[in-house]
C-alpha cells in the first residue's frame, strides 16, 4: 500500500520541521509561532534548539544562522540543575514525557553576553505519530521588568517603614543614644546594608566620637 504524500516517517524532530517547511512554503503552525511575542523554543531529544522564533533571538542573541550550534542547557546558568548533573536532564525529560507539561514556573536564564534573565517558562511535549516524546516546546516569557519593579517596591516600602520607625522614635525616646541606635538600624535596613555606624563631633568641630554602632568588627586592640 503506497504511502500519502508528505506523511512523516522521521522521528527526529528537526526532520520534521525541515519537512513541514517545504510543504506549501511554510506550515501555519511554525508561522504562528514565529510571531508570537514571547520567545519560544523547540528542542529535540539531544538539548538542541531545532527552532526558534524572533522573539527569542532578541531575547537570547540566538544566531539563526547556527541554530544546530545553540544548546538549550547553555541558555541557564552553570550551577542550573538541567548543568550540574547529567541525570537531571534525563530526570526532567521523563517528567515531561509522563506528564506531557510541565506547568509556567519562574527561573533564570542567560542571553548570548551571559547576561542573567528572570523568565516565566512553560515546557510541553513534541511527539511523533506513534506517540513517542521527540522533543519539547518551551514558552519563554521574559519577567525582568516586572522582578525590576517588584524590587522597587520592596524598597521604597522599607524606606517608608524605616521613616516611620524614625518620626516614632523621635517622639518616643528621649535618650539620644537609643535614638541614634535606632536611626541607624533603619538607614541600614533601607541601604540592605549588614553594618554601620554613628559618629558624633564635638562642639569644637576637632574630633569624632563614637555614638553607636552595630554588626561592626572590632578593631586589633580594642
Amino acid at each position: 500500500m503506497a504511502k500519502p504524500k508528505n506523511q512523516l516517517t522521521s522521528t527526529s524532530l528537526d526532520s520534521i520541521i525541515n519537512v513541514k517547511n517545504k510543504q506549501n512554503g511554510e506550515n501555519a503552525l511554525l508561522g504562528i509561532l514565529r510571531g508570537l511575542p514571547d520567545a519560544v523554543l523547540l528542542i529535540d531529544a539531544n538539548k538542541r534548539i531545532v527552532f526558534h522564533n524572533q522573539r527569542a533571538t532578541l531575547l537570547f542573541g540566538l544566531d539563526s544562522d547556527k541554530i544546530s550550534q545553540h544548546f538549550f542547557t547553555e541558555l541557564f546558568p552553570t550551577d542550573s540543575a538541567l548543568n550540574v548533573v547529567d541525570d537531571n536532564w534525563r530526570q526532567f525529560w521523563k517528567t515531561l514525557e509522563t506528564d506531557d507539561r510541565i506547568e509556567s514556573f519562574e527561573t533564570q536564564m542567560l542571553d548570548d553576553k551571559g547576561k542573567t534573565l528572570f523568565v516565566n517558562i512553560t515546557q510541553t511535549a513534541i511527539r511523533d505519530d506513534s506517540g513517542s516524546m521527540i522533543g519539547f516546546s518551551a514558552i519563554v516569557k521574559d519577567v525582568s521588568k516586572t522582578r525590576e519593579s517588584e524590587q522597587r517596591i520592596t524598597r521604597r516600602n522599607a524606606q517608608l517603614f524605616a521613616l516611620i520607625d524614625v518620626a516614632e522614635a523621635i517622639t518616643a525616646v528621649s535618650d539620644v543614644q537609643t535614638l541614634l541606635a535606632q536611626i541607624l538600624d533603619a538607614v541600614l535596613r533601607v541601604t540592605s546594608l549588614k553594618s554601620g555606624c554613628v559618629y558624633l563631633l564635638d562642639e569644637e568641630g576637632e574630633s569624632l566620637t563614637l555614638a553607636v554602632d552595630q554588626n561592626l568588627t572590632p578593631r586589633a586592640g580594642e
